[in-house]
């Protein structure tokens, strides 16, 4: 709905917030998981919103901040109300280039973590800014977009942490395989891995209102039994219009695996705003 009032992103999270929590009789027999599934929908579809997509995310990140400053238990809620508000409507993801801008306004000049932790989130989101041949990101990449951030930085940007046998979405797989190559290469031909200026040539860091506030104990703090690990996974179609969209890396990986003779990692990770298990 459009709306041309500034203020109208807060009363659309108001009203995603009392869909998400509502406790009357007609949802008690609906899960948290749909309740949030839902509330998103409507935020796409039906919240009023300013009309073009920049502004949206301008909005969304200024709500963003506001709630991390000052309402810090909602702010998971605030990050995954973005995801949503950016979204175009009637799509069943959003598209790259949105997400991105949003990751550099939310992630870009988050604090925590040593200069090389915050280089690799740079990094990350420089890498999915320029795969092209990911049209959308989904809504399980990007709720699990701040468990990564949190794990760089509270972990280390050299990724040794990182296993992809568990269950992170293919395009952190993608991404950590070709960092650590990049990192291997660098340390290959410098000696070491001590300076890490010239290993990565991101965008600069640039701190702002939104990633000051959400820093990376803020990403970290989620809600009791809020898990990164998926117990059951929603499958999804393919766009009609396109038999071959590769939704975060997806595609390539099925035909990838199959051709060695292994299933794929996952049958796909779209999951609506929120892990599928709790």
């Amino acid at each position: 709905m459009r709306d041309d009032d500034p203020a109208c992103v807060h009363r659309a999270f108001a009203e995603y917030i009392s869909r998400v929590r509502r406790a009357s009789t007609v949802e008690a027999s609906t899960s948290e998981d749909a309740r949030r599934r839902n509330a998103a929908r409507w935020v796409s579809d039906s919240a009023p919103r300013r009309g073009h997509v920049a502004t949206r995310i301008d909005d969304a990140c200024a709500l963003l901040a506001d709630v991390s400053a000052r309402r810090r238990e909602d702010v998971v809620d605030a990050y995954d109300f973005t995801y949503a508000y950016a979204r175009e409507p009637g799509a069943r993801h959003s598209e790259r280039g949105a997400v991105v801008a949003c990751w550099l306004r939310i992630f870009g000049g988050a604090e925590g973590g040593d200069a090389r932790a915050r280089a690799t989130v740079l990094a990350f989101i420089e890498y999915v800014e320029g795969r092209t041949d990911v049209r959308y990101v989904t809504a399980d990449v990007w709720s699990q977009a701040r468990h990564f951030v949190r794990c760089v930085l509270e972990y280390g940007g050299g990724l040794t942490w990182y296993d992809e046998r568990e269950a992170w979405p293919t395009l952190f797989d993608e991404f950590v395989e070709f960092a650590k190559e990049k990192m291997a290469s660098f340390e290959a031909s410098s000696g070491c891995m001590d300076d890490t200026r010239d290993l990565w040539t991101p965008r600069a860091e640039t701190p702002n209102a939104v990633s000051t506030a959400f820093d990376g104990m803020m990403i970290a703090r989620a809600r009791s039994g809020d898990s990164r690990k998926r117990r059951g996974v929603e499958a999804t179609a393919m766009d009609e219009d396109d038999d071959y969209v590769n939704v975060n890396g997806l595609s390539q990986e099925f035909e990838r695996e199959l051709a060695v003779g292994r299933p794929p990692k996952r049958a796909c990770s779209q999951v609506d705003v929120r892990d599928a298990g709790r």
